[in-house]
């Protein structure tokens, strides 16, 4: 019985000075096979601009959720968004979604390749459709809105789908009041007769 605690007890001192010496053997090995590593060669992205990297910084998929002093709620996405650095507040955005909804429940949405978004408006580009709550859809190839005024200005050509048919204008003006829609189209006006079907 004593001679197997010898055992025992030896085995178990001749680990502990066996085993880190196996340790720093095999750390050895890897520093002798790895490859040798020129420290005076500059790293692949060294020589980038460091303004540069901060001008391109987007955000993905923004999601920015706020109410304007009407009580007008205004919500936005996109797939990205790019900070103005020169004027806080103002962003860059691509692929993007706005959705305006006043006190009486009236909803427009409109969606944009492109734009220019800030806490007053935005300037959206690159082909732009609008959808109202009353059924209204509107494509223009840029518009500009004041989310304060409730004011849509769309002065590059739009197509207007109703009900009837279709409507061309040269440019179109949306104002929004608490209790009605006002539309105005101007410029040179077509509407394409559409009779309902039987």
């Amino acid at each position: 019985m004593q001679r197997s605690r010898d055992i025992y007890s030896t085995f178990v001192v001749w680990s502990k000075v066996a085993m880190p010496i196996a340790a720093l053997v095999l750390l050895s090995t890897l520093f002798l096979f790895s490859g040798k590593v020129d420290v005076t060669e500059s790293l692949p992205y060294a020589n980038l601009n460091v303004d540069e990297i901060i001008k391109d910084q987007r955000i993905s998929r923004p999601f920015i959720d706020s109410v304007t002093e009407d009580g007008t709620e205004v919500t936005l996405t996109a797939a990205f968004a790019k900070p103005d650095i020169a004027n806080p507040g103002k962003f860059e955005t691509e692929d993007l979604q706005l959705r305006l909804r006043d006190a009486n429940n009236q909803a427009v949405k409109l969606t944009a390749k492109t734009g220019i978004v800030d806490p007053a408006g935005a300037e959206l580009s690159d082909g732009v459709t609008i959808v109202t709550s009353d059924g209204l859809t509107v494509k223009t190839p840029s518009l500009a809105a004041q989310f304060d005024q409730k004011r849509f200005v769309a002065r590059d050509g739009i197509t207007t789908f109703l009900n009837i048919g279709a409507l061309e204008a040269d440019s179109m003006v949306i104002d929004q009041s608490e209790n009605n829609t006002e539309i105005v189209f101007q410029g040179n006006v077509r509407l394409t007769y559409q009779p309902p079907t039987p």
